[in-house]
């Protein structure tokens, strides 16, 4: 039971930078062909890929952010976002 604890702090710092990883993997367009002129939505390809990596990035990024840190409590989100409604 303790060496499951020990762990997962160290899974919770790692998922994240592989799931980075195959992003960069995806978005540099170093894998497509070097005379491959495909055309979307008036862009090439392969800066169309980049645009879609880099908003997934965006996203996973901020949905990271959103979650609580380790070693924060949930309820401490709660009260903070209750006291900061602007309602008097």
């Amino acid at each position: 039971m303790g060496s499951k604890m020990t762990s997962d702090p160290v899974n919770s710092r790692i998922w994240p930078a592989f799931v980075y990883l195959v992003l960069i993997a995806l978005g540099v367009p170093w894998y497509w062909p070097q005379f491959n002129h495909s055309i979307v939505l008036g862009v090439p390809g392969w800066v169309m890929v980049a645009i879609v990596v880099s908003y997934v990035a965006s996203v996973f990024t901020a949905w990271l952010l959103w979650q609580p840190w380790p070693g924060e409590s949930v309820d401490s989100r709660d009260s903070s976002d209750s006291s900061t409604d602007g309602s008097t």
